[in-house]
């Protein structure tokens, strides 16, 4: 890959000369001549682009112009017929593509918003497309029939992304992030990828109101969770509620799910609280912080879901899960009546080279606790397997 800096001493001729056919070029922009660098740049990209074959594109802006006299945004309009994989990482260039025919990768960073300078545009050949802090249109329900053979999609912190449905038989790879957004605002999504392989979200202080329709039959997500429950039965209630939902929504997939609370308050939670029919089975469980294994908390978990697995972080690797369970022995009102499902918890070790986990004697643990590779599996009674 070559990286090209444009600066006031270069002219057309030498830098074309520095490029040839199929080559990728990486271009960036520094403060000190941001006002020669976008001029030239308006007058070149297009240039470069259509007549000297370029494969792969890669624009990144460093440094602040809020006190520059310069008309911005600058924007910059192209024809493309031989870029396969663009990547833009600017806040003030506005890049327009006409006719993106063979556009296989599209990455794009701190933009103002997406759009087309012709609303019929359409990206026949993309596979995969990554917006992060990217302002969404509010006809973001039409979006994906912009991109018919699109297998992968990224929205990382994407203002905008409010409540949206997404339909598409193509999208095989999903991931939605949501940490950089306001948490007051919740996600509402409706899901129609009916080949989805996999699903990610994570999520700072909310959670999202998700419905998933999909045919696929082995498919994995990922959740994670960092989150701040209030002393309060209404607002902690309504949390678990939440994620019995969001679990529900992900029930046929492998779930793997990440809890990181980010502050701990004591809850007093209604025991009467719960009543679900079937907890959701839920792959591979990481616990991040001492407040998920309140005992009070720990038993609203265990009924919402089910864990074959769990891994603590690394302020919790010493704390030994299997003790932990078996003193929590149900009382006279069977508080935790969930110890009744389950059978055995277990200690297993990663080996790095045979790459894969290995059961040990609970004794084993003390030695154990300097290994970061460590979980407890949880067996529970047949109605609860996966």
């Amino acid at each position: 890959m070559m990286t090209v800096a444009p600066t006031e001493k270069m002219n057309f001729g030498l830098f074309s000369t520095r490029l040839y056919k199929g080559i990728s070029i990486k271009t960036s922009l520094f403060k000190n001549s941001y006002e020669v660098d976008v001029v030239l740049l308006q007058k070149w990209i297009p240039l470069l682009i259509m007549n000297m074959g370029v494969r792969s594109f890669n624009l990144l802006f460093y440094g602040n112009t809020k006190d520059r006299d310069f008309p911005l945004p600058l924007l910059v309009v192209f024809q493309s017929e031989s870029l396969v994989e663009l990547n833009l990482q600017c806040y003030e260039i506005i890049i327009e593509i006409e006719n993106p025919q063979i556009l296989e990768s599209v990455q794009i960073h701190e933009y103002r918003d997406w759009f087309f300078r012709n609303r019929n545009t359409h990206f026949p050949h993309l596979k995969s497309l990554n917006l992060h802090s990217v302002q969404l249109p509010e006809t973001f329900d039409n979006f994906s029939s912009f991109f018919p053979c699109l297998i992968e999609l990224i929205l990382d912190s994407c203002p905008g992304l409010k409540e949206f449905r997404l339909l598409s038989s193509s999208i095989k790879r999903l991931t939605i992030r949501t940490d950089r957004i306001n948490p007051g605002k919740r996600i509402k999504a409706f899901i129609d990828t009916p080949n989805i392989l996999y699903f990610e979200y994570s999520g700072h202080g909310f959670l999202p109101s998700i419905k998933f329709t999909t045919t696929s039959n082995e498919w994995k997500s990922e959740i994670t969770l960092c989150y701040r429950l209030e002393p309060s039965d209404n607002d902690a209630t309504s949390w678990f509620l939440k994620l019995n939902k969001l679990l529900k929504a992900l029930s046929q997939s492998h779930i793997t799910l990440t809890l990181a609370p980010y502050e701990y308050k004591k809850l007093h939670i209604n025991d009467s609280y719960g009543g679900f029919y079937k907890p959701v089975v839920v792959e591979h469980l990481k616990l991040w912080g001492c407040s998920c294994l309140d005992p009070a908390i720990l038993n609203c978990f265990f009924k919402i879901f089910r864990p074959c697995y769990i891994q603590m972080g690394n302020g919790l690797i010493k704390f030994n899960l299997a003790e932990y369970i078996s003193k929590l022995i149900p009382d006279e009102t069977g508080r935790y009546f969930w110890l009744q499902d389950l059978e055995e918890v277990s200690i297993e070790v990663w080996k790095k080279k045979a790459k894969e986990w290995h059961c040990v004697e609970m004794t084993s643990f003390p030695a154990l606790c300097s290994q970061q590779q460590i979980r407890f599996r949880l067996t529970w009674k047949e109605q609860f397997s996966l």
